[in-house]
């Protein structure tokens, strides 16, 4: 491990480990376009792919590990910056980042993100900053960017996860317990280029696609961040007995507005129907969707009662609470 001290510059890791090969050049291609911007790039891997250019700042780390957990904490261990992070392929990154990240670090700060630039829409993609979410889904964006010198105080990323997302999570519900701050830099930092295959992998709507893996650390995760700051909550619970012959069926009702989801609809739907619960119904409401969204919900109607689907006739800004208003008020229960 580098105990020296670190360099005011960033160093930029990337843990090819996790990735199959066939998104080698992709990485190959970021690190070309972006290896003058950086101080160091941290490759972690088994072997070092024949693809990646010869470069004094390029640093190959061995590792045959697949959890993540090691294989990140392995990358920052041979960084000498201060400020690390982890290489998206597709990624473009401003000459000017390490001046910029230097000029807003102010204070207690663990994570920096910040604006982007996207070629898919070709438009500047404006963040929310941090708002305290303790949820995995806060969207950070492409490029979290995160420092050295808090990784040691947290002595290094929990080797109990294997997960990516799940890594980062915990590592970040730890930063919160220390009070470091998540700064938003409302200055674009960096272009994302046009590859749908790539922006899947960030994409805010990644928890729909969660393997069972990555579900079940990252319950783990929130259960134990729960148990250490005394906010967990155990009971027993009790079965409901109802008066003889009275009956409350649908026992749950699950409300979703929904707007341009076709992409995902199906997969909500079908982890409702899945469920060993029965005794429920899924009601949609439609913000005047534009795409296939509606005609995909009809058709699972048609093949099951439970499900059913409002329309509005226009779109409605307060989409979400406007949404669930027209469900209470034409579906009392």
């Amino acid at each position: 491990m580098n105990r020296g001290i670190l360099k005011n510059g960033i160093s930029a890791i990337v843990p090819l480990a996790l990735y199959e090969p066939n998104f080698y050049p992709n990485f190959v291609s970021t690190i070309n376009k972006n290896i003058d911007k950086v101080e160091e790039v941290v490759i972690v891997n088994d072997t070092l792919p024949q693809e990646i250019p010869k470069h004094p700042k390029i640093k190959f780390v061995a590792t045959f590990n697949k959890a993540a957990s090691v294989i990140f904490n392995k990358g920052v261990e041979n960084c000498s910056c201060e400020y690390y992070f982890f290489m998206p392929a597709g990624v473009i990154l401003n000459s000017n980042i390490t001046k910029e990240i230097l000029r807003w670090d102010k204070g207690k700060t663990g994570l920096l993100f910040s604006d982007y630039y996207s070629e898919t829409e070709n438009k500047l993609v404006t963040l929310f900053d941090y708002n305290g979410d303790i949820t995995e889904r806060f969207n950070f964006g492409f490029l979290e960017i995160y420092k050295k010198s808090v990784w040691q105080k947290l002595k290094k990323y929990n080797i109990d996860y294997s997960t990516d997302i799940a890594t980062h999570y915990d590592f970040k519900l730890r930063m919160k317990q220390y009070n470091y701050k998540f700064l938003h830099i409302k200055n674009p930092l960096y272009r994302v280029l046009k590859d749908e295959k790539i922006s899947s992998l960030f994409s805010v709507f990644r928890y729909l696609n969660y393997s069972p893996q990555e579900e079940k650390e990252i319950e783990t995760v929130f259960y134990n961040f729960l148990q250490t700051t005394g906010c967990f909550l155990s009971h027993k619970n009790y079965k409901i007995r109802y008066p003889k012959g009275e009956k409350f069926s649908p026992l749950v009702s699950i409300v979703s507005a929904t707007y341009n989801r076709e992409k995902w609809v199906s997969k909500a739907i079908e982890s409702v129907i899945e469920n060993n619960f029965q005794d429920w119904e899924l009601i949609f409401v439609d913000n005047a969707s534009t795409d296939n969204t509606s005609s995909i919900i009809q058709k699972y109607a048609q093949k099951d009662k439970r499900i059913r689907l409002i329309q509005l006739p226009k779109y409605q800004e307060a989409a979400i609470a406007h949404c669930l208003n027209i469900r209470n008020k034409i579906c009392p229960r």
